[in-house]
């Protein structure tokens, strides 16, 4: 049996000292870290920014988006191998690894943890905000933003415009009443 043993960790060895197991494993690695930076920040700094506070404690996102990318990443990386879409494969791998994720977080934590970016809330949940109301919030502030600027802008043109002017010139043989009709109806003609 020892020997079994040591023949099968040999050969364990051979296979995971081979280039293309090295970079599988690094391409994963990479993978899971920018997935669980990605899930950390979704959790705390988008609502930080929203001007609200976040759901979960940074201990319970780094525990939960952490286990999911372990998990999720070699998925996604492994499917993008076997010739699965980039987008599909990292669905995939978020689908498997944010439920198991999830459970860690359940199993390691005490007491009942919420998935701080899931569904509409439960109405007992009901005073926080869900990652769509935080979105739709997000977009509003941009719109916002947005008419903000375009508002100065408007602004910054009317205060650097110069009225219209009009010279008018006369002969010496128009009268004075004349004139200012003219200038009168001239003036009608324009538009500001």
């Amino acid at each position: 049996m020892m020997q079994f043993m040591r023949m099968a960790g040999a050969k364990l060895g051979e296979h995971l000292a081979k280039d293309s197991v090295k970079k599988f494993a690094r391409e994963a690695a990479v993978g899971a870290a920018l997935e669980a930076g990605v899930g950390i920040g979704a959790e705390q700094l988008l609502p930080r920014a929203l001007g609200q506070r976040p759901q979960a404690s940074l201990g319970e996102s780094v525990l939960r988006q952490g286990a999911s990318a372990a998990i999720g990443s070699p998925i996604a990386t492994a499917l993008g191998r076997a010739g699965v879409p980039g987008s599909v494969a990292q669905l995939g791998g978020a689908l498997v690894g944010q439920p198991i994720g999830q459970a860690v977080a359940q199993g390691i934590l005490p007491g009942h943890q919420q998935y701080p970016l899931g569904i509409d809330p439960e109405p007992h949940q009901a005073g926080h905000a869900n990652y769509g109301q935080l979105m739709a919030a997000q977009q509003f502030e941009a719109a916002r933003e947005q008419q903000r600027a375009e508002n100065q802008i408007a602004l910054a043109y009317a205060r650097n415009s110069t009225a219209p002017s009009f010279i008018q010139h006369s002969s010496s043989g128009m009268q004075p009443q004349d004139v200012a009709f003219n200038a009168l109806k001239l003036a009608s003609q324009v538009s500001y």
